[in-house]
């Protein structure tokens, strides 16, 4: 065997080596470059870029409501609060619910509408001036969702809209997020204390409560069943 054969020989051995020794691809990466996992470089709290055409938050529906959505019954329908950019709307049309989206922000609509026709799904979507003067008639909704956005001043509507019976799921950042250096910018008035979500509906049956300490963001959740009987008064609500 003469020196060049060697060579090549050699060459070909260290390919095959540096072929089975990649980077691994793994799930964190795989989320990245998916556009499932958030980039931090994007999603910053607080940030004004919701006009262009970029998915500040990404078009993946938020893990807690995607790991939590079949305690809703099938063919619901579901009033998506404050829907922001439509991701998790636009999950639960694919998932065949039937969805109302609120926002009080145009342009967050907007971009609903767009991404629902993208995925080739269709919900309502409504523009509010406030999520606050959002009308709607007495347990005509089938679950109800509020993600990243808490406002305690429409808890009673909450309950009023919810039909008995009917699934509130419920997840936002806890005080524990104050002082990141994510957090500059993003009202105060969202957090929630910690172990807040089991006390805000008196009555309601927990489902599922998770309020992790272990991750890169403090977040509390809750899934909760609206009676269906109102046992103070033994009546239906």
């Amino acid at each position: 065997m003469n020196k060049t054969t060697i060579a090549l020989l050699v060459i070909a051995i260290t390919s095959s080596f540096s072929l089975y020794s990649r980077e691994e691809f793994g799930a964190d990466r795989y989320a990245m470059l998916s556009g499932i996992r958030e980039s931090k470089d994007i999603l910053k709290f607080g940030e004004k870029k919701f006009d262009s055409d970029v998915y500040i938050y990404g078009k993946a529906p938020t893990k807690f409501l995607s790991n939590s959505y079949l305690f809703i019954p099938s063919r619901s329908k579901i009033l998506n609060v404050a829907m922001g950019e439509g991701r998790d709307a636009v999950f639960l049309a694919r998932n065949g619910y039937r969805v109302v989206g609120i926002d009080a922000n145009p342009s967050y609509v907007k971009k609903a509408k767009f991404l629902a026709r993208e995925f080739g799904v269709r919900f309502e979507s409504i523009a509010t001036s406030t999520v606050e003067s959002f009308a709607a008639e007495s347990a005509s909704f089938d679950a109800i969702i509020c993600i990243n956005y808490i406002d305690r001043n429409i808890n009673n509507k909450l309950d009023r809209w919810l039909r008995p019976g009917g699934i509130l799921i419920i997840e936002s950042f806890t005080d524990n997020q104050r002082g990141r250096k994510e957090f500059h910018g993003y009202n105060e008035s969202y957090l929630l204390k910690p172990g807040e979500l089991l006390t805000m509906f008196p009555g309601y049956k927990v489902l599922k409560f998770e309020e992790p300490l272990h991750l890169n963001k403090f977040t509390s959740g809750v899934i909760l069943k609206k009676p269906e009987v109102n046992t103070l008064k033994g009546k239906n609500l």
